[in-house]
């Protein structure tokens, strides 16, 4: 990911997916991933029904009383909840921690990837608590692989729900050929993604701890 100063407001482009020029529009998706790596979509195909429904949700997860958040704490395979300040993506800038709410859901494990890391049954909140919080989930899930947020600034809340490709956690992630010669060698050594995940998670909540 590249390195942004967030200590200044970051424009991000936005991303027509009808547009009928795939090679432009992956231009576009290049230039935003090396300049922030963040992007918003539009013309997606979502239902907007489904979207509202899945807001409203969040918003009623994280109204929830801390002690029932806190009995769906995240777990060893990153699924579940996250509090204020638990982590903190850029520890120079904010080494107190994030002032956000998450909540991680993911695939569940196929046989295949069982016991893999990053895999697992997710965490779901209590039926009796939130009805129709799993099943609205697992619908939108079905369009997207999804973490949700809540941001609190200047005692205003805003709600986010933000889309994560990763590789498969036994990917390995090096520089093309193509792009690295003699002279010009790679600048980072090759490294599955699995561990390039995990060192991140470790980076993000240990300074917070």
């Amino acid at each position: 990911m590249p390195e942004v100063d967030y200590s200044e407001p970051v424009n991000l482009v936005c991303i027509d997916l009808s547009n009928p020029d795939l090679t432009a529009t992956a231009a576009q998706v290049r230039k935003a991933c090396l300049d922030s790596g963040f992007f918003y979509v539009v013309h997606h195909g979502i239902d907007q029904d489904i979207l509202a429904e899945v807001f409203e949700q969040s918003r009623r997860l994280f109204a929830l009383p801390d002690e029932e958040k806190m009995k769906l704490l995240r777990n060893e395979n990153h699924r579940g909840y996250t509090p204020y300040q638990a982590e903190s993506l850029n520890p120079s800038m904010q080494p107190e921690g994030d002032w956000k709410e998450s909540y991680y859901i993911g695939p569940e494990a196929s046989n295949v990837d069982q016991g893999k890391r990053f895999h697992g049954p997710n965490q779901w909140p209590s039926t009796e608590l939130l009805p129709c919080w799993r099943e609205t989930m697992e619908d939108y899930y079905e369009k997207v692989l999804s973490t949700l947020h809540r941001v609190t600034i200047n005692a205003q809340e805003r709600y986010s729900v933000a889309f994560f490709l990763d590789p498969n956690v036994d990917c390995l992630v090096e520089c093309l050929p193509s792009c690295c010669t003699e002279t010009n060698p790679a600048r980072f050594p090759p490294i599955r993604s699995g561990d390039y995940l995990q060192e991140r998670i470790e980076m993000t909540y240990s300074s917070t701890h």
